[in-house]
Order: C-alpha cells, then sequence, then structure tokens
C-alpha cells in the first residue's frame, strides 16, 4: 500500500485505501494528525504468515531531518522520541483491523491499549537526526475475542536502515465500542 494509500486509511477513506466498498467503519473520529503519521508504506500482509503462522503486517516510515521530534527532543542531541517509533506498531495494527474487516463488528470502534498488560521493550539503538527508513515487522501473536471486544498481541521489530533499534514483545491492542 502506498503513501496515498496509507494517507486515505489515515483520514477514514477506507473504500479508497482499501479499493472495497466492503470496508466501512462507524468511527466518530480520526485518529492521527498528519505529524503524528508514522507509516508510510504498507509493505506485506500475511494472514497466515509471521513468527507464529498468525499473521503478519510491515509498514515503512521515511525519517527526514526536519520532523517536529527532532526539534523538541534532545535540545543539543535530537533523536526520534522511542514512544513515537513504537506508535507505528499501533497504527500498523489498525491498519490490519481495518484490511481484516474487523473495524465492521463495531458500531462505533475505538482501540487502546489493554489497561495493566505488561509489554517487554528492548531498546538497541536510535533514530538520529538526518535521513533514514524505520521498518516494522509485527507478528500477531495471539488473537482473543469476546463478546464485546477483540484483543490482539503482537511481537514487533523495529529496524532503522536494516539495524534493530527496537523489539517489543506483548503489545496489545483491544478494539471494541467506543461505550465499552
Amino acid at each position: 500500500y502506498s503513501d496515498e494509500l496509507v494517507t486515505a486509511f489515515y483520514n477514514g477513506n477506507y473504500s479508497a485505501c482499501f479499493g472495497r466498498v466492503d470496508v466501512v467503519s462507524s468511527m466518530k473520529e480520526k485518529y492521527y494528525i498528519e505529524d503524528m503519521k508514522m507509516i508510510d508504506r504498507v509493505t506485506q500482509i500475511d494472514y497466515n504468515g509471521g513468527m507464529y503462522g498468525r499473521g503478519i503486517i510491515c509498514g515503512e516510515k521515511q525519517i527526514t531531518p526536519d520532523m517536529w521530534p527532532f526539534k523538541a527532543h534532545f535540545k543539543n542531541d535530537p533523536v526520534f522520541p522511542a514512544i513515537i517509533t513504537s506508535d507505528g506498531v499501533t497504527q500498523l495494527g489498525m491498519f490490519l483491523f481495518a484490511h481484516a474487516g474487523i473495524l465492521d463488528r463495531f458500531d462505533n470502534a475505538y482501540f487502546t491499549m489493554i489497561k495493566g498488560n505488561c509489554c517487554d521493550s528492548k531498546f538497541r539503538g536510535q533514530v538520529r537526526h538526518g535521513y533514514s527508513k524505520l521498518r516494522y515487522e509485527v507478528n500477531v501473536r495471539e488473537v482473543v475475542q469476546t463478546e464485546d471486544h477483540i484483543r490482539v498481541y503482537f511481537d514487533a521489530a523495529i529496524f532503522n536502515d536494516e539495524i534493530q533499534i527496537m523489539q517489543i514483545d506483548s503489545y496489545t491492542l483491544k478494539i471494541s465500542n467506543a461505550d465499552n
């Protein structure tokens, strides 16, 4: 999925992104503003692939030196904040939910992390000021469906110019109605 199609997704135009009118959502709000967009391209979706055979989604983000986080994070030593970098995992999870048609199961879809869920994060490098490319590999570890929500557990590897800089295990997203 190109930057144009991914931008359509971020803008809530799911039929333009996925090329199908059956991908619909009644989400009341757009989740991300342009400055927080951490995925430019989705390069792979395979519902039977990945480390656990339960699915994988991969994406990329082009980093440029004019991005606002470099101006706000460490005045004399600008680096891209890890928390913003890791939000790409959430955004790919949301993309996967939309691609799979899961948004249609909820009247007012709402995404959240699971309160109290502990994820294991290892930081192995930084995104330094300049030009580089982030690459995300997000593996579905487990899917739990209940009457009122769906939880998906992910393990994610994040690379900067092909060097792994982060590993996040047991990253969990929940999709439910906004009133749950």
